[in-house]
């Protein structure tokens, strides 16, 4: 049996690229790889077993990976857990995954917390995220305070935001 041809692995084959690379990526997941306990994770969650991916995701976190804290905040959200999902997004933000800070973001507004909102677009803009920035000027003049409106949209531009830079143009 020798090594498949690329070309088996076309667009639209991903189980026959799956089934080919799952066994080794499965050997390194048992042998304490994050990276591929996290990626049998998500081969478990496409095969249909939510638990097992779980397990997957709980093991990757163990050993610190952000992306497997992400997807474990995302399985609460599903599962109707907003305090798990917390505690997984903020653990990820935290392992050095900034992605999750936009689902920290919307649970908090979908639960009327807006310091907790202000807080983690605060974080994001440290970041450098310019959208966290334009955010936090459209809150600022949302509440009347537009001088510090102003400087959140001048952080904006100054970051390199177009967006930011043509609403400074029309007198935002």
């Amino acid at each position: 049996m020798g090594v498949p041809e690329l070309s088996q692995f076309s667009e639209g084959s991903g189980s026959a690229f799956q089934a080919f690379m799952e066994p080794a990526v499965r050997k390194l997941a048992e042998e304490g790889d994050p990276d591929s306990m996290f990626n049998i994770g998500v081969i478990e969650l496409n095969n249909g077993d939510p638990e097992s991916a779980r397990r997957w995701w709980l093991k990757a976190a163990d050993c610190g990976s952000g992306k497997a804290m992400y997807n474990l905040g995302t399985s609460s959200i599903k599962s109707g857990d907003d305090v798990e999902a917390i505690k997984w997004f903020t653990r990820a933000v935290e392992a050095g995954f900034p992605e999750a800070i936009s689902a920290l973001v919307l649970i908090h507004n979908n639960r009327g917390e807006t310091e907790q909102v202000v807080a983690w677009y605060r974080r994001a803009a440290d970041l450098g995220n310019t959208d966290a920035m334009l955010n936090l000027a459209g809150y600022y003049r949302q509440q009347g305070d537009l001088a510090t409106s102003a400087v959140w949209m001048r952080i904006a531009v100054d970051a390199g935001s177009e967006r930011a830079r043509q609403l400074m143009a029309r007198g935002f």
